[in-house]
């Protein structure tokens, strides 16, 4: 099957529009967390950092590595009990 160069092209398109405005109703309730060194999606793409915010020291996109989970994990439980 061919591929549909049109489609194509506006997903890339959509991909680098900037959606955060839609979070601001949220943002309180929302943590976001992100690797300071995250090749996937760079730190640097973020157009508005959002309010509550938690950087971690790592590459890993997914943050599954052992460390990183722990770290995140805990600040993340302690966000959502503050949070309720």
């Amino acid at each position: 099957k061919p591929i549909d160069v049109c489609k194509s092209y506006r997903a890339r398109l959509c991909s680098q529009e900037d959606f955060s405005f839609k979070l601001n109703d949220y943002e309180n309730h929302i943590l976001h967390m992100h690797g300071n060194q995250d090749f996937v999606v760079p730190i640097e793409s973020i157009k508005r950092p959002l309010k509550h915010r938690l950087i971690v020291n790592t590459n890993d996109h997914d943050l599954e590595e052992p460390d990183i989970l722990q770290e995140w994990t805990i600040k993340a439980v302690e966000f959502i009990c503050r949070n309720e």
